[in-house]
């Protein structure tokens, strides 16, 4: 594995782990865990492909008046325990959705 690819898969850890944590989040508050913006946005769109986020709804507003686009939030889907392309004990990747039906993208011995 090299150091990108370890590094991506650490970057999806601490946003699952933070997800797990935290509950459901907008991909700002995401960013506050350590990561850029962009790191989170990539990061996100990677769990959403792999089905192992969902957009959750729209942020509440509790009762504030806030003006322009409220932020959409991403949960866990289903309570996974852990991102699709992390690696389990026997080398072969995590489980994934039961309806995505994607190859998986790491590379297995």
């Amino acid at each position: 594995m090299d150091a990108g690819s370890a590094q991506r898969n650490a970057n999806r850890s601490r946003v699952v782990h933070a997800l797990r944590q935290r509950g459901a989040m907008s991909r700002s508050d995401l960013a506050e865990i350590g990561l850029s913006r962009s790191t989170v946005a990539s990061v996100v769109a990677e769990l959403l492909d792999a089905g192992t986020v969902v957009e959750v709804a729209d942020a509440p507003r509790n009762g504030r008046v806030v003006t322009g686009r409220p932020p959409t939030l991403v949960g866990l889907h289903g309570g996974s325990a852990r991102p699709s392309a992390s690696r389990s004990p026997t080398g072969r990747c995590g489980p994934r959705s039961a309806t995505s039906r994607r190859s998986c993208s790491c590379t297995t011995p």
